[in-house]
C-alpha cells in the first residue's frame, strides 16, 4: 500500500513536472522577498534607533514649559526627589549666518545649556564661556566653518511677556549675537540632539545659558531633560511637579503693598491666566482679582486727560459701582473739571484682527473722588508695563 502512493505521488510529479517547478520557484522567490523584508526592517529599525539615540542622549523624559521658562533649580529638586540626573536646557529657534561669507542657515535649533548638559548626554566635559558657541558638523559643513570663525546668530529673544500681549514692545522679537565658533561637534558629542521627531539631521547651535538675553539677564530654561535611570512610571513625575514647584518656576511672585499693607500676586507676564487666577481664588475665598489697563484718554467737554491708568477691582471702595460709573482721583477731576455726577468718556485700545489695536470708547458717569494720597491711592496697582513703568 505503502508503495503505492509512492509511486502515485512520483507519478504525479514527472505528469506536472513543469507546474512543479514553476511553484517551487514561486515559493523560492516569495520566501526571499519575505526574508529581505523582515531583515530589511530589522536594520531599519535600527538605523532609525542608532539615530534617536544620537539625537536624545539620555533623555528619558522631558519636561517642557512652552515658551514659558522656569527658575534652573527645579532641576535640582528633581534630582533630589527621585534620584535621577537632570539637565537644564533653553531650546529656541533661530537663523545664522557665516559672518565672512555672508551664507546662511534658516530654520536652525539654538539650545542655551550649560556643561551638566554635555555630561548629562555624553559624558564629556564641554564647557561653552560666553561669546562663543558650539556647532554641530553638519551645520559647520552647510556654512563652512572652522574653529574661530564668527557667525551672527539671530533667535526669538527670551522674553517672558508673550509677543501678543497688549502694550508688548512692537520691536523685532529677535536677539541678534556676534558669537566665535569655539567647537564643532560630532553626533557622539551631542552635536545632533533634538527633541524633535525626524530622521534628518538637524543643524544645532549650543551657547552658555549664561549670556544675557535682551533684558541683561542670564536666560533661562524651558525644556528639563530626566534621565530615568530608576525606570519609574511616568505618574512619579508628574505627581511630583505641584509638590515642588515654585512661584519663581511658574513666573510669579508675592509683595506686600506699602500703601495698603495687603500681599499681591503678581506675575512677570504682566496678566494672569484666567485658569490660575480661578484657582487662587477657590484656595484663598478673601482673595479679589485686579486688572489694571491703560487708556488712552479720560475726557469730558473737549478736556483731556490722555494716558492714565484705570483699574477694575472688588473692594470696599468699587462694590456699590454700577456697570456705567467710575471712580476718579482729585487730580484728574481738576485736570477735566469734574465734579460727582458728571459724564466722562474712556477710551482704550482692543487687539484686533492681526495684533492690529483698534480703539474702544465708552461713557460713565463719576460716582467718586479719591484724594490723590488717600488709602486707594496705590501706585502698585500699575502692572510693570514694558517701556511705560519707570518713565517720567
Amino acid at each position: 500500500m505503502k508503495n503505492f502512493f509512492l509511486r502515485n505521488i512520483f507519478g504525479s510529479l514527472i505528469y506536472y513536472r513543469k507546474d512543479t517547478v514553476y511553484q517551487i520557484i514561486i515559493v523560492a522567490i516569495l520566501t526571499a522577498v519575505i526574508t529581505g523584508s523582515l531583515l530589511t526592517g530589522e536594520s531599519v529599525r535600527n538605523s532609525l534607533k542608532k539615530k534617536s539615540e544620537e539625537k536624545l542622549g539620555n533623555t528619558d523624559i522631558v519636561i517642557s514649559s512652552g515658551l514659558r521658562y522656569f527658575d534652573p533649580s527645579l532641576g535640582t529638586r528633581v534630582e533630589e526627589k527621585t534620584g535621577n540626573k537632570t539637565a537644564s536646557i533653553l531650546e529656541i529657534d533661530g537663523y545664522c549666518q557665516n559672518f565672512s561669507t555672508g551664507q546662511s542657515a534658516l530654520n536652525i535649533k539654538v539650545f542655551a545649556v550649560d556643561s551638566n548638559f554635555f555630561a548629562f548626554n555624553s559624558g564629556d566635559t564641554i564647557t561653552i564661556d560666553k561669546g562663543t558657541v558650539a556647532v554641530n558638523k553638519r551645520l559647520a559643513d552647510f556654512l563652512n566653518l572652522s574653529r574661530g570663525d564668527e557667525i551672527i546668530v539671530r533667535f526669538r529673544s527670551v522674553d517672558p511677556i508673550p509677543a501678543n500681549a497688549p502694550f508688548a514692545p512692537k520691536t523685532e522679537k529677535h536677539g541678534s549675537k556676534v558669537m566665535k565658533v569655539n567647537r564643532i561637534l560630532s553626533a557622539g558629542q551631542s552635536g545632533n540632539f533634538s527633541l524633535g521627531v525626524s530622521q534628518v539631521v538637524p543643524m544645532n547651535i549650543f551657547m552658555s545659558i549664561r549670556e544675557e538675553n535682551s533684558g541683561n539677564e542670564n536666560m533661562k530654561p524651558n525644556r528639563l531633560l530626566i534621565d530615568n535611570a530608576n525606570e519609574s512610571p511616568l505618574s512619579v513625575f508628574t505627581d511630583l511637579l505641584p509638590g515642588i514647584l515654585t512661584l519663581k518656576d511658574i513666573g510669579l511672585s508675592i509683595r506686600r503693598s506699602e500703601k495698603t499693607g495687603e500681599a499681591e500676586l503678581i506675575s512677570e507676564r504682566i496678566f494672569i491666566d484666567s485658569a490660575l487666577a480661578e484657582t487662587v481664588i477657590n484656595k484663598i475665598p478673601h482673595s479679589c482679582p485686579v486688572l489694571t489697563y491703560l487708556a488712552n484718554e479720560i475726557s469730558r467737554n473737549g478736556k483731556s486727560t490722555p494716558y492714565s491708568f484705570v483699574t477694575a477691582i472688588s473692594s470696599p471702595l468699587t462694590r456699590g459701582l454700577k456697570d456705567d460709573e467710575i471712580i476718579i482721583n482729585r487730580w484728574v477731576a481738576e485736570d477735566l473739571g469734574s465734579v460727582i455726577g458728571d459724564t466722562v468718556k474712556l477710551t482704550w485700545f482692543v487687539q484686533g484682527f492681526k495684533g492690529r489695536l483698534e480703539e474702544r470708547s465708552s461713557d460713565f458717569r463719576i460716582a467718586g473722588i479719591q484724594e490723590n494720597d488717600g488709602v486707594n491711592a496705590d501706585p502698585t496697582l500699575m502692572p510693570e508695563f514694558p517701556g511705560i513703568s519707570g518713565q517720567t
